[in-house]
């Protein structure tokens, strides 16, 4: 975040520690999105919009367990491909039940 350099470690203080962070960004976000991490997490690096080739927090990594994952979502025809496939075999997926999002920790619970 650009308002907050530090955003890691201030959803680290405010929470403890996350479990997931979903980085969308990029290294150059990979040091704040491993500050954020509880013991044990995960940041799943699926962004590479920026870069930086400054050195990775080897600290952060080894101290709290983490684990980088690298995601591959594709790319604008990838997606226009998926897009029709689904349209044209009518894919649609089961729904078990609906919740109103006052009912979200229910429907997380389900």
């Amino acid at each position: 975040m650009r308002n907050m350099p530090d955003w890691g470690k201030a959803v680290f203080e405010r929470f403890g520690g996350v479990n997931k962070v979903v980085n969308a960004a990029g290294t150059g976000a990979l040091n704040q999105s491993l500050a954020a991490l509880s013991y044990g997490g995960e940041v799943a690096l699926m962004g590479l919009m920026t870069f930086d080739d400054g050195l990775l927090e080897f600290g952060s990594l080894m101290g709290k367990g983490a684990t980088v994952r690298g995601i591959a979502v594709g790319n604008a025809q990838m997606y226009e491909a998926m897009v029709q496939l689904i349209d044209t075999h009518k894919i649609r997926p089961p729904i078990d039940r609906r919740f109103r999002f006052e009912d979200a920790k229910d429907a997380y619970q389900a």
